[in-house]
């Protein structure tokens, strides 16, 4: 574990160089204008504050490497530790998909079941509506439009025809919790935690509508050049789609376990290719929640709300799981987490 961590550290150096910055309340970006400064001097890594976790998928599992950077408060200056909880955005999106392949293997559902068949009224007004199914909300190939800010479904209607294209969409995974809702007549909380949470053991994760009064959360931060702001945490009630948080070790024991919870045929549906959900490189496509490279050698998923950002993945030939946190969003550099990733990769997933 320390050579792997100590490797890790090298190849972080670009991104945890110490900078300094001023933690704000509020941030005009039109005019680059900042108000009520709240500290002045706070020195954090440049490019990544978080926790970072590779482990050995296998029997048991094995933790390699565990590292933090920075802190989980800078205002307070309380460090992060290796069980700081945090949001885990659109990776909700692992269990949502989890739970329907439990209501179908339990013949509550089925994949290719249409969605007006267990919520008529959810879909937007459309000739669309009726052709929708469970699989392409799964994909996100219904066609509904994109819907990164988590807006009214039906203010936003189709794209195009369902089953044609990939277009990644909040709204095809706020539709599947009331599926899930409707069919196993528990609300989404209740039914991921007595299906899923429970059995997996995962005590650090829950629901994040607030994340007010959750022991061990992080602060959020999005930076503009030397500026921190923290984030206003009690806007986003977002369920199914990305409302849940959880720490780097519970996300990890999930990677481990969940397959216990179906059955082979089950997983083999889950990451079936499909050539309508292929991204416009051709490089990836998306599963049943999870982006799977076209050659099939890992999964990933990045989640990205606020100030934090979550990218879990894993190497599926490798069985190496290499997830991380971050408690800063860089607005300036968007692509980063998708970098980081890659950097990663390539400098020491690759060679374990």
């Amino acid at each position: 574990m320390l050579i792997i961590s100590k490797q890790l550290d090298m190849i972080m150096r670009p991104f945890t160089h110490p900078m300094t910055s001023i933690v704000e309340k509020k941030y005009r970006l039109n005019n680059r204008t900042t108000t009520e400064f709240t500290k002045k001097g706070v020195s954090h890594p440049q490019k990544f504050s978080g926790v970072i976790l590779i482990g050995k998928l296998g029997s048991g599992g094995k933790i390699l490497s565990l590292n933090q950077y920075g802190m989980r408060n800078y205002k307070a200056s309380i460090p992060l530790s290796t069980n700081t909880k945090f949001r885990i955005a659109s990776n909700t999106k692992l269990f949502t998909a989890l739970a329907i392949m439990i209501l179908q293997q339990e013949k509550k559902l089925h994949v290719n079941d249409r969605v007006n068949l267990y919520t008529p009224h959810l879909l937007p007004k459309s000739l669309y509506s009726s052709q929708v199914t469970i699989h392409q909300l799964l994909t996100n190939t219904s066609g509904l439009t994109a819907n990164p800010s988590y807006k009214s479904i039906h203010s936003l209607g189709f794209s195009a025809k369902p089953g044609t294209r990939y277009i990644y969409s909040n709204s095809n995974y706020m539709i599947l919790g009331k599926i899930i809702e409707k069919v196993a007549g528990y609300s989404f909380e209740s039914y991921i935690k007595m299906r899923i949470l429970q059995p997996l053991q995962l005590h650090e994760t829950g629901f994040s509508n607030t994340m007010q009064g959750i022991s061990r959360k992080t602060e959020e931060y999005v930076q503009f050049s030397n500026i921190l702001v923290p984030i206003d945490e009690s806007r986003f009630h977002l369920q199914a789609a990305g409302g849940m948080y959880s720490t780097v070790t519970d996300l990890f024991k999930f990677n481990l376990n969940w397959t216990k919870l179906v059955s082979p045929d089950t997983i083999y549906m889950m990451f079936q290719k499909n050539k309508t959900s292929l991204n416009s490189s051709k490089r990836y496509y998306y599963g049943y929640g999870r982006v799977i490279a076209n050659n099939q050698t890992y999964w990933r998923h990045i989640g990205e709300m606020g100030g934090c950002y979550c990218v879990n993945s894993v190497f599926l030939k490798r069985r190496i799981s290499l997830i991380y946190f971050s408690n800063i969003r860089p607005m300036l550099a968007k692509q980063f987490p998708l970098t980081l990733f890659y950097h990663i990769k390539k400098h020491l997933i690759d060679y374990l």
